[in-house]
């Protein structure tokens, strides 16, 4: 499998030049087939392009290797995207204005910042230059993992491009599929799990804003805390991380969590009575509702991916690992500290959410349900905080 990245330059004119790359665009169409996700569908989310019109645009993006440039008009607000025969203008202004922009740089220690497609479909989010090498160097083995694994929990990664001004270093970027469901879905309690201890506790600064992320700690404070799926869900949902997490640490990356959003009663588990939603296009198995969530056996639904997968073990988190790591595991007990090895890193992640997904129990909520006017804002949120 051979993997093209584009590249084209606006073409010269008064207003700023823009440089725009597509990384894989063949590559990460497949991906998006796989799942279900057409072109025009893509291109009409990202763009702000409505569906109808998408089909001159596609046309336009393949004869340039599915990239294309923009050039900003810094008076206007509007970028022009060249193609044979002309320009044809795409309102700039328009695209941002319909987003649900939400940056998050001062709650990510990374320093991202995510908005929302106008449809809240996906999260575009930036990345630093070794997350983007990180990317470039195992493309092929992610969009194999995902095409020959639909119902991976791997957070599906659509698209990876990069853009810039012309003498100034680009700005790499993913398109980040929205896990969480975009209809009146209720997310009851959301959790980012790592299975280490050390400072994976909600302060009461999480606590107090609009959405708690509650971390393992959190999730521990209760015996009753736990997964409850039918024997038949769980065997598919820890074989599942179980090899999700094996491709991870093969490629020496740490760093990743599991998210995990809670809808209280109102699915079921997959032998039973249906309720909010059937198995069909988007759910890459059986064991999963339409829109990406997992049946529990007590009638709760619940959102899981793989998220934050982007990070190498390599000489800082080594460092790292040795030094504050020895200290605070010392202190605090062995895998206290997130940071390890990739190898005992991936074995915490899955002996922890195994010890939480017994055999045919039921599930009580440790904390009480804190309805959430648009539950999409959940996975931006997430994204931004380790």
């Amino acid at each position: 499998m051979h993997f093209e990245h584009s590249e084209m330059m606006s073409p010269p004119s008064y207003a700023q030049d823009f440089k725009f790359k597509i990384f894989s665009g063949k590559g990460f169409e497949r991906v998006r087939r796989t799942i279900g996700i057409s072109n025009a569908a893509f291109i009409a989310s990202v763009t702000g392009i409505p569906e109808d019109d998408t089909g001159k645009v596609d046309g336009r993006l393949q004869k340039v290797g599915m990239s294309y440039a923009l050039r900003v008009d810094e008076t206007h607000s509007t970028a022009t995207a060249p193609r044979h025969g002309g320009d044809s203008t795409i309102d700039y202004s328009s695209f941002v204005s319909k987003c649900a922009t939400l940056e998050m740089s001062t709650n990510s220690k990374s320093g991202s910042f995510f908005f929302y497609t106008a449809d809240m479909k996906y999260i575009i989010k930036t990345i630093g230059k070794d997350e983007k090498r990180l990317m470039v160097e195992n493309m092929k083995d992610f969009v194999l993992h995902w095409t020959q694994n639909p119902d991976s929990l791997l957070n599906t990664v659509c698209g990876l491009f990069s853009m810039g001004t012309k003498g100034k270093p680009d700005t790499p970027f993913v398109v980040l599929r929205n896990i969480f469901p975009i209809d009146d879905t209720q997310i009851d309690e959301v959790y980012d799990l790592k299975g280490s201890t050390f400072g994976r506790k909600a302060s009461a600064k999480d606590r107090a804003s609009a959405v708690t992320i509650y971390k393992d700690l959190d999730f521990c404070q209760s015996e009753e805390q736990l997964l409850s799926m039918s024997p038949e869900t769980r065997t598919w949902f820890l074989s599942r991380l179980r090899d999700d997490v094996a491709f991870l640490r093969e490629r020496k990356i740490i760093d990743y969590s599991l998210l995990l959003g809670i809808h209280f009663g109102g699915g079921s588990d997959n032998c039973g009575a249906k309720v909010h939603g059937e198995p069909g296009v988007g759910a890459g198995s059986v064991h999963m509702r339409a829109d990406g969530g997992i049946y529990g056996q007590n009638g709760d639904v619940y959102y899981c991916s793989v998220i934050d997968f982007l990070i190498r073990y390599e000489t800082r988190k080594i460092l790292e690992a040795n030094t504050r790591g020895a200290m605070v595991n010392a202190k605090h007990g062995k895998g206290a500290l997130s940071v390890q090895n990739p190898v005992p890193y991936a074995q915490r992640l899955v002996q922890f959410i195994t010890s939480k997904t017994p055999m045919s129990q039921h599930r009580v909520s440790f904390f009480s349900p804190s309805p959430l006017a648009s539950t999409s804002r959940l996975r931006a949120a997430e994204l931004a905080d380790d």
